[in-house]
């Protein structure tokens, strides 16, 4: 039992299915007295493990409501105000939202998650009430069809993860260089007002002693 777990080749959730299976084969087979031990009670299986992925920053969430108006840039927002995944979402078709009531009933999950009642968030409602609007079977619609994963992380999340930060290529990134450039132009017209609000004594005779 062990060495299929072990040798199986695969990661920590299939591993934790096969030792499942076996404490079912093993739990029926003490049933009907084909074996006096379960064995299966002694195997184990790695834990799941830690995440590497990082939540969105609050600077991050109001870079995306900048851009809120550009298409699918909604479908993030609603993914980041209700928690659902992103197959949750992308099956989720418009009869599962309730605009008079405001929530949404989905899930796919687990047993616990499935069909749950998810409260929509009043900064979102305008967003929710436009794509149930637009009158497709599915809340999150590309060129009226059903989302796949695919598409959506290629096309929409990961060009818009690109917009809000500078990325391994800044020099390409056209937001990043409009918000770097506004605020140097803020630094250079407002540096008097800046070097008021820090300056006092004590740094600029370090500034000046370490200068010289």
């Amino acid at each position: 039992m062990q060495e299929s777990i072990d040798n199986c080749g695969c990661g920590y959730a299939t591993q934790g299915h096969i030792k499942s299976l076996w404490g079912h084969l093993d739990e029926f087979a003490f049933e009907i007295d084909l074996i006096d031990k379960m064995y299966s009670q002694i195997t184990t299986s790695p834990p799941a493990s830690e995440t590497s992925r990082t939540p969105f920053t609050t600077e991050q969430i109001d870079a995306i409501w900048e851009i809120k108006d550009q298409p699918y840039v909604d479908t993030i927002l609603i993914f980041l105000y209700t928690g659902f995944r992103i197959e949750e979402l992308l099956t989720m078709t418009v009869d599962q939202v309730n605009l008079d009531e405001w929530y949404f009933q989905g899930g796919i999950k687990s047993a616990s998650g499935k069909n749950r009642i998810v409260p929509i968030h009043d900064r979102i409602k305008p967003l929710v009430k436009n794509l149930v609007n637009q009158g497709n079977t599915y809340l999150f619609s590309y060129d009226g069809k059903k989302f796949n994963a695919t598409t959506y992380r290629n096309n929409v999340w990961y060009k818009v993860l690109e917009q809000i930060a500078p990325g391994k290529t800044p020099h390409e990134n056209i937001q990043f260089l409009l918000v770097l450039t506004c605020i140097l132009k803020a630094v250079d017209t407002h540096a008097d007002l800046l070097r008021e609000s820090a300056a006092d004594v004590g740094n600029d005779q370090r500034l000046g002693g370490n200068e010289a």
